[in-house]
């Protein structure tokens, strides 16, 4: 110590100096001191952690338990509802088994039903138009019966072969099956010179008549044009002779025809007529008489003022309005 100074002034100079020795030790401390503080704040930090993680896993631990619980519960609950459903397929499929069964045997009574009734049906179109058919024959049969009676009681060749030429037609028949089948038979064809009698007074401008459009027609103007034993049409004009063709219109009956075909070859200068059916349906006379002979005069003569009669072409086309018979 310096015998000139104080004590406050050594005090004052010793301070200092303690103060910077320790201020050295204590930077030269710190580093180790903060070291041990970091490792004792890590180690708290890693306890934490595992504290934590060990808490984390027992509680997932316990939550996968029961997770798996309720899993385990819910697969049986959901088995359960799935053989419920299962169960109820089965149900309904043996229901609807027994249902379709049964529509299936209903079906089936009801079709063999139907087929009896078919079956029933068949046979009485068969038999009824079985009955139709026989029934025109038998009145056919009556019908040509008494045909024959008239003609036996006939002597007159000419009148013989006018009343043949009227002999009854076979009645058409519908093919079997055909609805026309089961209609009631045909009225039979007046067997004398009377029209059917449907038929009305002759329209001048009417064509033959549908029932004696037939073949059969064709016979009977053949017979008729046969009468004496001779044919008319094969014949030619004599000497001084011509063939006039008449067509005529509005002819009723077949016994107007021929009283038409008779009346004109009585008549003085005719030697003889031929009957025809024209290809427009109208009856077709050819008279051979003398030349210049007036055939118009003579048809007026015999059918009346109120005959219509036109010459085309040498062809006389004759309208008459002659009442049926």
């Amino acid at each position: 110590m310096n015998p000139m100074s104080s004590p406050a002034q050594e005090s004052t100079t010793e301070r200092p100096a303690a103060a910077s020795v320790a201020a050295t030790t204590a930077a030269a401390a710190a580093p180790e001191f903060l070291t041990s503080l970091i490792d004792a704040m890590r180690k708290v930090v890693e306890a934490s952690r595992d504290a934590k993680l060990t808490e984390l896993k027992a509680a997932a631990d316990a939550q996968t338990g029961q997770l798996d619980a309720k899993r385990t519960e819910r697969e049986a609950a959901l088995r359960e509802l799935s053989e419920l459903d299962i169960n109820g397929i089965g149900a309904w499929e043996r229901s609807e088994i027994e249902r379709i069964r049964a529509e299936a045997v209903s079906r089936v009574a009801a079709r063999r039903e139907q087929l009896d009734k078919e079956l029933a049906d068949l046979v009485a179109s068969t038999e009824a138009e079985r009955a139709a058919l026989w029934g025109r024959a038998d009145a056919y049969e009556k019908q040509v019966s008494t045909f024959m009676e008239e003609l036996a009681g006939i002597n007159d060749p000419t009148a013989f072969a006018a009343a043949a030429g009227r002999m009854p037609s076979v009645p058409a028949h519908s093919a079997p099956g055909s609805q026309g089948a089961t209609t009631a038979a045909a009225t039979p064809e007046p067997a004398g010179d009377a029209a059917p009698a449907t038929a009305g007074p002759a329209k001048s401008d009417s064509p033959v008549p549908s029932e004696w459009t037939a073949p059969a027609l064709a016979d009977r103007l053949a017979a008729l044009n046969q009468q004496g034993g001779k044919d008319p049409i094969a014949i030619a004009p004599q000497e001084e002779e011509v063939a006039t063709a008449i067509e005529v219109q509005g002819l009723g009956s077949f016994g107007a025809i021929t009283s038409l075909k008779q009346s004109l070859e009585k008549v003085s200068g005719i030697r003889s007529v031929a009957l025809a059916l024209g290809p427009s349906g109208d009856f077709v006379y050819t008279a051979f008489h003398r030349e210049g002979f007036d055939l118009a005069a003579a048809i007026r003569a015999i059918e009346g003022e109120a005959v219509q009669i036109d010459r085309d072409n040498g062809t006389l086309r004759v309208k008459v309005a002659r009442a049926v018979g």
